[in-house]
């Protein structure tokens, strides 16, 4: 991940969020335009301040930790096999499996803790718990949570570090463009009042 892909990836979300789009979409097409630009330029900022870390400094431990992860996969799925196919067998296999994934976790755990800008306590202990089921979930040989197990992985981790710089560029966004609002003026403000519904009713 880098700062490009960051900002394409995540545009469409802010475009699409409530709070931003109600400015965009009462704007011409040429404030619309600066106002995308600036989005990029936010997306790009929350990027540096909250995610360049975590994404950048990635080395062999996060190579290691992925091996783990997909080496347990492996074991958890002909533990599930076995289990099946061989009338019971397997579970052990499935331990091992849980055992190294469980490893890989703590390693993407520490990492988290050590380069994620505003990896709060609670984000941490959160996410172990979130690990902790989906572990569980996966020991049982049904076939469904060894592939959640998998697939969630360090990504819960990638995803709430994003979700921290996305909504720091968001933030951007609305206090900047506050101080150049549309500056669109409801048209009841130009009735006369003697002409309303209400003072027609009481007029009869």
């Amino acid at each position: 991940m880098n700062r490009d892909r960051f900002v394409d990836e995540h545009l469409d979300s802010l475009l699409n969020d409530h709070e931003v789009n109600q400015y965009l979409t009462r704007a011409s097409p040429e404030q619309r335009s600066e106002m995308e630009d600036m989005l990029r330029q936010s997306l790009g900022s929350g990027y540096e301040t909250l995610a360049k870390e975590y994404h950048e400094s990635k080395g062999l431990g996060s190579y290691f930790a992925t091996a783990l992860k997909w080496t347990g996969t492996a074991f958890d799925a002909v533990g599930t096999y076995a289990f099946w196919a061989l009338g019971g067998a397997g579970l052990g296999l499935k331990a091992v499996g849980m055992g190294l994934k469980t490893g890989a976790d703590a390693l993407d755990a520490k990492y988290f803790a050590q380069h994620a800008s505003e990896a709060s306590l609670g984000d941490g202990v959160a996410l172990a718990s979130e690990g902790l089921a989906e572990r569980i979930a996966a020991y049982l040989p049904l076939g469904v949570g060894e592939i959640t197990d998998a697939l969630r992985g360090r990504s819960k981790y990638d995803a709430k570090v994003n979700a921290h710089a996305v909504s720091y560029a968001k933030r951007e966004f609305l206090n900047r463009f506050g101080e150049e609002r549309l500056n669109i003026v409801p048209l009841e403000r130009f009735r006369n009042p003697l002409y309303s519904l209400d003072a027609a009713v009481d007029a009869a």
